[in-house]
């Protein structure tokens, strides 16, 4: 049971790094950088803070940024869930890979690499999973102190009945509901799927504090 539920576990931690990589795929690979009134084409890493870009209908915008030329329909629903469209005008602020649906604009990036918006939601999954909920916490402080004891108590049971089916029974038993394990799984799982759907969880302890909400206002 233990080690079904590490491999468990460890398929949730690989379903977050997975939402992760599905963040930064929404990041395109080239944009249209302007430089005196003529556009090429660049890597989207390449860009700097001040680099005005052309966002055509259809494209994803590769850096926060604010508009300084034109009006455009963005959805940012990757980011922030909103299904409506917003209209973006000069000086509005717009979000590293959220979709221009409608419209021609142009952009001076203000925030790019590790400062941009996809880049800190990702950062913010990864160090989710290293912030553990009291419970969390808890199940650690207790596999610390349950499992020696679980394995000395095999190894009396073994040598004082001589019987390896009562150990191994022994075992089951005992790790049929592995607190140890089955917390931190189930955290790591709710934060990968919540990534997957656009929504950051900054950590387990989060997670617990909505077992205190009373009401809900949508």
């Amino acid at each position: 049971m233990v080690e079904s539920a590490i491999i468990l576990d460890s398929f949730a931690k690989s379903r977050t790094n997975k939402a992760i990589e599905e963040l930064f795929k929404l990041k395109p690979d080239t944009s249209i950088k302007e430089i005196d009134g003529k556009t090429q084409e660049i890597k989207s890493n390449e860009i700097k803070n001040g680099d005005i870009l052309v966002i055509k209908e259809g494209s994803r915008i590769p850096v926060d940024g604010m508009v300084i030329f034109g009006t455009a329909l963005v959805n940012e629903s990757s980011l922030t869930g909103e299904s409506v469209p917003i209209k973006k005008e000069i000086g509005d602020t717009v979000l590293s890979s959220t979709l221009n649906e409608s419209g021609l604009i142009k952009i001076r990036a203000t925030k790019v690499g590790a400062d941009s918006t996809i880049e800190k939601m990702a950062s913010l999954v990864k160090e989710a999973s290293k912030n553990k909920s009291s419970s969390e916490r808890l199940a650690d402080r207790f596999a610390e102190i349950f499992l020696p004891l679980l394995l000395l108590l095999g190894l009396a049971t073994y040598l004082i009945t001589k019987n390896i089916s009562m150990t191994v029974a022994l075992f089951l038993v005992a790790c049929a509901d592995d607190m140890a394990v089955a917390i931190p799984l189930a955290i790591t799982a709710a934060i990968g799927r919540s990534a997957k759907r656009g929504v950051i969880i900054k950590g387990g302890e989060r997670i617990e504090m909505l077992s205190k909400v009373k009401s809900l206002i949508v």
